[in-house]
């Protein structure tokens, strides 16, 4: 990506954390009020779990066993489900009764995360065919589409949204540009970010895949063998994805079939 391309992502993000910023402010939101995002799951479940998790990383707290949660039980299930994506660590440098205003700014950072993605994805799938302030705009668009804003109160399930360009992106270069790396790294990061959004993104990356080897097959006119091949090498990156995160997700699996989540023991 040339210098003036790294410039425009910085403004696709920029553009949508200070659009964002401004609805907070104009709005009344924390940090510039006492209303927060954090509304409906993300008032009733999302300030307890960050708390849970700034304990964690402060030392007070378990991860493997914890009895602020339940009656007493492994924390990998909540965190799994809720609190492994990265961004999160972010609460370690607030006070507990600072969560409405950390939780705003996770949003904030997220939405603008999305608009980067759609950024890099947009620049790179259509190099040359769609000029940088077009780009800009549709990117701070995807960020601020009505999904995103609709779902604030539920936080987790905008890092599948973030990380869906990327995995867009590693379809067209596997078809394309015979590539391997990205879309079995990015699905590999989605999942472990938030599994449930990630899931979403695969059933919608099974379509992308159908759509970016149509268009393939338009420009090369492939025969049925080689696109057998780029399906095979397509299932297999995917494979390699699941494998990625498995350190992960098997002990989320294991405490999903346990019902409670209450033991890592698949007894």
């Amino acid at each position: 990506m040339s210098k003036p391309h790294r410039l425009d992502c910085l403004l696709s993000f920029a553009a949508t954390f200070l659009i964002m910023s401004l609805v907070l402010l104009v709005r009344g939101c924390a940090p510039f009020g006492d209303i927060s995002l954090a509304f409906e799951d993300g008032n009733i479940q999302y300030l307890d779990f960050f708390g849970y998790l700034h304990d964690v990383l402060h030392g007070t707290n378990n991860i493997t066993y914890s009895f602020s949660i339940g009656l007493g039980q492994t924390g990998i299930g909540i965190f799994a489900y809720y609190l492994a994506s990265p961004l999160n660590l972010l609460v370690f440098f607030f006070e507990k009764e600072q969560l409405n205003v950390f939780f705003d700014l996770l949003v904030v950072l997220k939405l603008s995360l999305s608009a980067l993605m759609m950024h890099i994805y947009l620049s790179r799938r259509f190099a040359n065919n769609i000029s940088n302030i077009f780009t800009v705009i549709l990117s701070v668009a995807y960020g601020l589409m009505q999904f995103n804003i609709a779902q604030a109160g539920n936080v987790m399930w905008l890092d599948g949204v973030y990380m869906l360009p990327l995995m867009m992106l590693g379809i067209y270069e596997l078809i394309h540009k015979d590539k391997y790396i990205l879309l079995p790294v990015s699905t590999a990061l989605a999942i472990l970010f938030s599994w449930y959004s990630a899931g979403m993104n695969c059933i919608f990356a099974a379509f992308w895949f159908l759509f970016e080897l149509a268009l393939y097959n338009v420009d090369k006119r492939q025969d049925i063998k080689t696109n057998l091949k780029i399906s095979i090498k397509c299932l297999g990156m995917m494979l390699i994805a699941f494998m990625l995160s498995s350190a992960l997700m098997i002990p989320n699996i294991l405490n999903l079939k346990n019902g409670r989540g209450d033991s890592l023991d698949p007894e």
